[in-house]
């Protein structure tokens, strides 16, 4: 893979679980883990329902080095409460799926934004 191609900054972030005071939790807090260099292109994105409202999800996958994304070793990479945000964008990606794309090289990334 061409080296140019990793030029979009990607900070990860773990999300804290805190109380509402109702019983519940909310991922309102965000820790940021790292920022790593990365190779970001935009998927499709799907129209969901929930309660009447319409939402379109917006998707981008990502590829990473494997030894950048193995520095990022704090975080536990079988839970869902990572998520991405790319320089130069507001939204923050919910991650959905990682694997190995190459063996030993990168890691591809998939995440999802909802859009309200």
């Amino acid at each position: 893979m061409d080296a140019g191609l990793f030029r979009d900054r990607i900070t990860f972030y773990y999300f804290s679980k805190t109380p509402d005071g109702y019983g519940g939790y909310t991922n309102t807090n965000s820790t940021q883990i790292g920022i790593i260099w990365g190779y970001v292109t935009p998927e499709s994105g799907n129209y969901v329902e929930n309660n009447g409202k319409r939402a379109r999800q917006k998707v981008k996958q990502i590829i990473v080095r494997k030894n950048d994304f193995d520095f990022l070793d704090t975080i536990n990479k079988n839970t869902n409460d990572i998520s991405f945000g790319i320089d130069g964008e507001t939204a923050e990606y919910r991650v959905n799926d990682f694997f190995e794309s190459t063996p030993d090289e990168y890691i591809t990334i998939t995440g999802t934004n909802q859009l309200w």
